[in-house]
């Protein structure tokens, strides 16, 4: 754990502590936080987060097959997981775009994100880390109020911290190159990037079965003909695995479906569905 890291967790820890020492309903505020737990590690979604940790966990063992990744990048990896790939796995679902690949694709590959990896590889001393990271997490939250000049401020500062960044970095790097192993560096560089590419498949089944399983809801509270499971599976295999179909099958499809008396009825309203949504997709 390098002094950025450390600065964070002393920096959130403070805040927690704060947040907690000046509120006049502490039992209040941690009911909340115990409300977050429970909706976090409910049944129905921890499945999905055990999934998503196999899931990671395959993937760190096949990276570490191919040579990518090492041990040594434990901490790093703990901090991708957690922050990279769980908002990523949650936009998965609440994401109401027609596309999987490509905000992962921008997100990943943006210039702010190769910036924030490049400046990773060196940090400030402790103090200086926990200096820069509390301003910052002040003005960010004051800026959350929107007041245009603590945004205003909030955004030179943020600027200067990524400038002195990227000149201690650069400078630490071409003043100990002799010292750098090139390889640990690229690893820990690369991590970033090709851990989200890798979550693609897992994003798209867990975006395809959400967007299912809401369009199911749908269907069958309209008519209670069949089960949810039922009309899950009939539009899993009717919608042919486009995440697009399945986040717009809404009304009047939905009422047309649960109409439907038969199997045949039922091909017939996805297939005008998916030759509707093809027309609208290709003008």
């Amino acid at each position: 754990m390098d002094n950025r890291e450390l600065a964070s967790l002393i920096v959130v820890a403070a805040f927690v502590v704060l947040a907690v020492a000046v509120s006049q309903k502490r039992f209040g505020l941690l009911k909340s936080f115990l409300g977050v737990v429970r909706g976090t590690f409910h049944p129905r979604l921890l499945g999905l987060w055990v999934a998503y940790l196999l899931y990671a966990a395959a993937v760190m063992w096949g990276a570490y097959r191919l040579g990518v990744w090492t041990p040594d990048l434990v901490t790093s990896t703990v901090l991708v997981v957690v922050f990279t790939g769980l908002p990523l796995v949650g936009s998965s679902i609440s994401d109401k775009g027609d596309h999987i690949v490509r905000p992962v694709l921008k997100k990943t590959f943006g210039v702010a994100a190769i910036l924030s990896a490049y400046v990773y590889l060196e940090s400030f001393a402790l103090g200086w880390e926990i200096f820069w990271q509390a301003i910052l997490a002040m003005l960010s939250m004051a800026a959350v109020l929107g007041d245009a000049r603590v945004v205003k401020l909030f955004n030179r500062i943020a600027l200067i911290y990524a400038l002195a960044s990227v000149v201690h970095t650069t400078t630490t790097l071409v003043g100990g190159a002799d010292q750098v192993e090139w390889l640990a560096l690229a690893q820990a560089v690369a991590l970033p990037f090709w851990y989200p590419v890798a979550l693609i498949p897992l994003l798209y089944v867990v975006g395809y079965y959400s967007a299912v399983e809401l369009a199911a809801c749908r269907v069958q509270v309209s008519r209670r003909r069949l089960t949810k499971w039922r009309w899950g599976a009939i539009l899993a295999v009717g919608l042919r695995l486009r995440v697009s179909y399945a986040r717009r099958f809404v009304a009047p499809w939905v009422f047309e479906l649960a109409d439907a008396s038969s199997r045949h009825e039922r091909r017939s309203v996805l297939a005008d569905f998916r030759r509707t949504h093809s027309r609208s997709v290709n003008r």
